[in-house]
Formats: structure tokens, sequence, C-alpha cells
């Protein structure tokens, strides 16, 4: 099992809070800082990348 910072365990409990199960981070975390963040929890399958619904595109964590 994957020990968490707090900073992932706040993202995953706020996940499972969300009504589309989105992940979303802390505006007040830097943006390289939320990028590593979530490139280390889809590494760690803790996540799983799937595009956004269209009423949630503003929450994507990057755009293509």
């Amino acid at each position: 099992m994957t020990k968490l910072s707090d900073t992932p365990s706040v993202i995953l409990s706020q996940a499972g809070q969300h009504e589309a199960l989105l992940a979303t981070a802390s505006t007040n975390l830097p943006a390289a800082a939320r990028q590593a963040v979530f490139r280390s929890m889809l590494k760690n399958q803790l996540l799983k990348e799937l595009p956004a619904p269209a009423e949630y595109r503003d929450l994507g964590w990057r755009q293509d």
C-alpha cells in the first residue's frame, strides 16, 4: 500500500466527495507542484486520466 502525504490524501478525499468524482487541487498550491502531485498519483495508479465532462473542462490540470 502506498503511504500518502497530506496533499494527495486531501485530493483523493475531495475527489470522493465530488459529484463527478473529479480530482482537483487547491489553487494556492503552485502550478508546478500541482502537476508533480498529479503525475505522481497517475504513475502510482491512484488516479485515472480521462477527458473531463464539458461542464468541468475548466478544472483540467492540463490542456491538450
